[in-house]
């Protein structure tokens, strides 16, 4: 997956192996790994604090995206 899971006008790719860059013009630009936007990608809607952790503009990892959830 190359794209934002809650936002079909998405774009993105992979870079440097297994993280993905993400252009969504709902969430913002963000990179995550591509084991988080797995943990994610079956979500209908963005998790509580999503947009926070996107702000924050660092690499999301799969430590963040369990940290959403809990």
């Amino acid at each position: 997956m190359h794209k934002c899971p809650f936002h079909e006008q998405s774009s993105g790719a992979i870079e440097g192996g297994e993280i993905n860059s993400i252009h969504c013009p709902d969430c913002g630009d963000y990179r995550i790994s591509e084991v988080a936007l797995q943990q994610i990608s079956n979500l209908q809607n963005p998790p509580r604090g999503w947009f926070d952790v996107v702000a924050r503009g660092q690499l999301i990892s799969t430590r963040m995206t369990r940290e959403l959830f809990a």
